[in-house]
């Protein structure tokens, strides 16, 4: 949490920065519907200043890597380890109810809200080489890692850009970052082929990965009309 709290101080200052009082159209066209880069947003704005707004994107599937791309993957490193064969991503639901604070025109704010999390996960198989795995150094080691977020409902805070012109058409984009603490650590599971590789060191590799995936958030890019 205190890792963001200096963005959530620069974008109190610029909120509490002295700004003209003059209307602009969002408070002629307080309603406010977008179709976000992966769900919709709706929202209405009480008045230049203060906008309550929902944030609904779905779940995405995705593989990233497969085997065709094997030269570039030979290279390629997850978890610090290398040989990824291939990596398959869902990306999980997210849901976001926000306040926007914006006494500016064009619309610089800052956001308190709720972020409710489905999780995403990852499973990422790598070959079979020789592999630094906790302390050890093993031989003839492949790995397959899957990390799957928690479902988790949390306070967040966020920071962006909202704009409506005098014709209607608005556009957004922010980002808003759960506080979470224990809930936000996923599950991780590793199994590999090699016997010798200790529970100790598989254990020492779990904690690496649960230290690198911290972050839940939700990333807003929206465009849409003003009524």
């Amino acid at each position: 949490m205190l890792a963001r709290l200096p963005l959530f101080a620069v974008a109190l200052l610029l909120a509490l920065w002295p700004a003209q009082a003059f209307a602009d159209a969002r408070a002629q066209r307080p309603l406010q519907l977008q179709i976000d880069l992966l769900g919709y947003h709706v929202g209405y704005h009480f008045n230049e200043t203060f906008y309550l707004g929902f944030t609904h994107q779905s779940n995405i599937e995705s593989r990233r890597f497969d085997s065709d791309q094997e030269r570039y993957l030979e290279e390629t490193e997850m978890f610090d380890q290398k040989g990824v064969d291939n990596v398959d991503t869902t990306i999980g639901s997210r849901q976001s109810l926000e306040l926007r604070i914006s006494p500016f025109v064009p619309g610089v704010y800052f956001a308190l809200g709720v972020l409710v999390l489905e999780g995403d996960k990852q499973e990422v198989d790598f070959d079979r080489r020789a592999r630094i795995i906790g302390d050890s150094a093993y031989n003839d080691t492949d790995l397959l890692v899957t990390v799957a977020g928690k479902q988790a409902t949390a306070p967040a805070l966020g920071v962006g850009f909202n704009h409506v012109f005098d014709n209607g058409v608005s556009l957004g984009l922010g980002l808003l970052l759960a506080v979470l603490d224990e809930g936000e650590t996923p599950d991780v599971t590793i199994t590999t082929n090699n016997p010798a590789v200790t529970a100790a060191d598989l254990k020492q590799l779990q904690k690496d990965i649960e230290d690198e995936h911290r972050f839940n958030g939700m990333f807003h890019l929206a465009f849409g009309y003003n009524f």
